[in-house]
């Protein structure tokens, strides 16, 4: 497989991710033995993808106050396919289950 052909698989299973947030149902789970009150993951579930984003404070990195980071992932239950989220679609999923749960722990 070509690299270019790489990269287009990629970009249509980011997008097959995004797709499926919008149906998920999202949570904001309990994150056990957290040190850093700061960080805040949500959960969603919709389409066999099981995502899971995290927004978490960057001030001490140096970045201006208020400033958070976003990271994500997710996998796929019949397809056995796991994928890094890029940071972009990590900030808008987080944002979107944060919308759909009004931030509410789980």
């Amino acid at each position: 497989m070509s690299d270019d052909e790489i990269a287009s698989k990629m970009a249509r299973m980011l997008a097959d991710v995004g797709a499926a947030a919008e149906r998920a149902s999202w949570t904001r789970p309990p994150i056990p033995e957290m040190s850093d009150e700061t960080v805040r993951a949500y959960l969603g579930e919709g389409d066999g993808w099981r995502i899971t984003v995290v927004s978490f404070d960057i001030e001490p990195q140096g970045f201006p106050k208020g400033s958070r980071g976003f990271d994500g992932a997710a996998a796929h239950a019949v397809d056995g396919v796991m994928i890094h989220l890029t940071r972009p679609l990590a900030e808008k999923l987080y944002k979107l289950a944060e919308g759909k749960t009004g931030g509410a722990r789980s």
